[in-house]
């Protein structure tokens, strides 16, 4: 059976290797622990719940999961477990512009578009010129799950800085190119790039995704809208907005994004 159910894992379903391995050593533990239980839904559950961290209970029940709908479709294994996520700490605005103060070029308006437009990293690197909308002074883009957005809420600065980047570039091409044969800027070498500029001034754990949470939370402060966030972010559910209520507290003369650009 295990050998079977590896194929099924790789072949079927299309997993990687280590985790078709995962997945099988997994089987292989639940149905020495089974002995004379029976292979059962209600019996996988309380398989599950021996373990002691909720990370590894998600691991075995994703396992089993699969399993019961490969072996026992008509009694399939319907237990998830929750995964608590904390929000990384948004950067103080001394904090962001120390941080963009001292980068430069490229690095610097890749930085203002996670931190000021909440663009992923791999958003803000595949980013094309023809994503600019003159009309509206905002970014069309495709984002994650092949989502459509419009960001709207830019502040002037940064759209006239994208604007003025773009010129001289091919329409619909990428808007900041990448070197030799790929088409665009590196996620992997902005993001190595962004750690060693926080580390470089002293300030811990900057990455790509806390400048994308950053942004989330001084808009929601500025807008306390979570429907209008969410769109922005790109988010489905605005209940994953509201984890960005009261992280920060408004500066004096801080009403808009541009206010707390300038």
């Amino acid at each position: 059976m295990d050998n079977t159910f590896a194929r099924y894992l790789s072949q079927e379903k299309g997993l990687s290797d280590n985790t078709v391995k995962a997945y099988s050593a997994t089987l292989r533990a639940y149905r020495r622990w089974l002995g004379g239980r029976p292979d059962a839904p209600e019996v996988a559950v309380k398989y599950i719940a021996r373990f002691n961290t909720d990370s590894t209970r998600a691991v075995v029940a994703s396992a089993l999961r699969t399993y019961f709908a490969w072996s026992k479709p008509s009694t399939p294994l319907r237990v998830r477990v929750k995964l608590g996520h904390s929000l990384p700490a948004p950067l103080s605005r001394g904090q962001l512009w120390l941080l963009v103060r001292t980068a430069e070029g490229t690095l610097k308006l890749l930085i203002l578009l996670m931190a000021f437009a909440g663009l992923r990293i791999s958003e803000a690197c595949s980013l094309k010129t023809s994503a600019l909308v003159e009309e509206a002074q905002a970014i069309r883009l495709i984002g994650k799950g092949r989502r459509e957005r419009l960001i709207s809420q830019l502040p002037a600065s940064l759209y006239q800085a994208l604007k003025e980047h773009a010129q001289g570039k091919r329409q619909g091409g990428a808007m900041f190119p990448g070197r030799g044969s790929y088409t665009h800027i590196s996620a992997s070498a902005v993001q190595h790039a962004v750690h060693a500029l926080g580390e470089h001034i002293h300030i811990p754990d900057v990455h790509p995704h806390r400048l994308r949470h950053t942004y989330a939370t001084w808009l929601y402060a500025l807008t306390t809208d979570p429907f209008l966030v969410a769109r922005q972010m790109g988010h489905t559910d605005p209940k994953v907005t509201m984890g960005y209520a009261g992280l920060v507290q408004l500066p004096p003369g801080i009403h808009t994004l541009d206010d707390l650009f300038k």
